[in-house]
């Protein structure tokens, strides 16, 4: 029996991923459940619904919500007030920005990545 002998099964699909974060003052500001969160918020118009969509609690997407809007110098994320309807959440111009970009960074760094990654210095 060879000490440094690994068995892989057949990969057909063999590639890196990475995922983005960003920092600000060495506290996480963006990531990929912040992201999600927006994401969902923009397309549902509900912070309660967008944490469903998202598998968080209501109370993590609303901290996720408030960490943002505090960390960014403009909200991501405004309220509406009530209503018949009982108000809701909308992603700001701002907000779509930030999301806008992130993706497009994440995407480009990852369309980088798998450029430079051969699957042979790794298995």
């Amino acid at each position: 029996m060879h000490r440094h002998a690994y068995c892989f099964k057949e990969m057909n699909d063999i590639r890196i991923g990475f995922r983005m974060k960003v920092f600000v003052d060495d506290e996480a500001y963006l990531g990929k459940g912040p992201i999600d969160l927006l994401k969902a918020i923009d397309q549902a118009g509900s912070i309660t619904e967008a944490a469903k969509a998202t598998k968080l609690s209501y109370r993590k997407a609303w901290q996720l919500v408030e960490n943002m809007n505090k960390i960014a110098d403009r909200p991501l994320v405004e309220k509406k007030v009530g209503g018949n309807r009982g108000g809701g959440a909308v992603v700001t111009q701002a907000g779509k920005t930030i999301l806008d970009n992130y993706i497009t960074l994440e995407a480009e760094v990852n369309q980088f990545l798998q450029g430079k990654f051969k699957p042979s210095d790794y298995i």
